[in-house]
């Protein structure tokens, strides 16, 4: 089954405080909407960001956690959900390049997710030549 691409101006609408411009790529499984699938809200995503700005591992997990709990706001917004933001959550360590870490955050439905996390996997993020994160 094939992935679902989606390409966005960055940042997005809901993270108006991430410092940085550029694109946002998204490949979604395709039972990414399937709440009953083992892949439900899975997918890769890139930042394709403009120039090469130095990211630190703390700058990143606050950038995410903008993010999702932005993501997460706007789903409730949207589908007229309660969430309670403060469970939404970003952790992160460096291991080299390579940013290893938990995400707690809301789905489209309404529901709390970890990503990655509960697979024995945590989300990756890599840095390539400060241009994307992976």
């Amino acid at each position: 089954m094939p992935c679902y691409p989606r390409r966005h101006q960055f940042p997005r609408p809901w993270a108006p405080s991430i410092p940085y411009k550029g694109l946002a790529d998204l490949l979604f499984t395709p039972t990414f909407s399937d709440e009953g699938s083992a892949d439900f809200f899975s997918n890769i995503g890139f930042w394709w960001i403009e120039g090469k700005p130095r990211i630190t591992a703390e700058q990143l997990q606050s950038n995410l956690f903008d993010y999702y709990r932005g993501l997460s706001q706007d789903f409730a917004q949207e589908g007229k959900l309660t969430v309670d933001l403060s469970r939404v959550s970003v952790a992160l360590k460096q291991q080299g390049e390579l940013f290893r870490g938990d995400i707690s955050t809301y789905s489209f439905t309404g529901k709390l997710i970890l990503l990655h996390g509960g697979r024995g996997h945590s989300t990756v993020f890599r840095l390539r030549s400060h241009r994307h994160l992976l």
